[in-house]
């Protein structure tokens, strides 16, 4: 597999979003091949609908995770499939989550959501 960086067209984007896009593929890759236990209902193993990235926006870095999970082999759905922001609830719970970032000095990140 090429490393981050060697596929044409994709230097314009910085290092640590083509690092974090190789992160999270190989992340997503090693839950399927290893397994990662889901314990909610009859416990099972997780598949790869099971698995969700949230992104911020759905610009460059969200293709560049499509495109390494794809090179990864873990079937996508892709980014335009699912519109999370346009529910009320989801957006009540974004401005909850900004409203606590903002009065702690506690980052909220959700990379910190992955095993290293």
């Amino acid at each position: 597999m090429p490393e981050a960086g060697e596929e044409g067209g994709e230097n314009w984007l910085s290092r640590p979003d083509r690092d974090l896009a190789d992160r999270l593929a190989r992340q997503v890759r090693e839950w399927l091949d290893t397994g990662f236990p889901l314990h909610k209902g009859t416990p099972r193993n997780a598949s790869a609908g099971d698995v969700m990235i949230l992104v911020r926006k759905r610009k460059d870095l969200a293709g560049l995770i499509v495109a390494r999970l794809h090179a990864r082999g873990v079937p996508v759905a892709g980014v335009d499939r699912l519109r999370l922001g346009a529910p009320l609830a989801v957006k009540d719970l974004m401005a909850a989550l900004r409203f606590a970032r903002s009065r702690s000095t506690i980052s909220i990140s959700p990379t910190c959501w992955f095993r290293r």
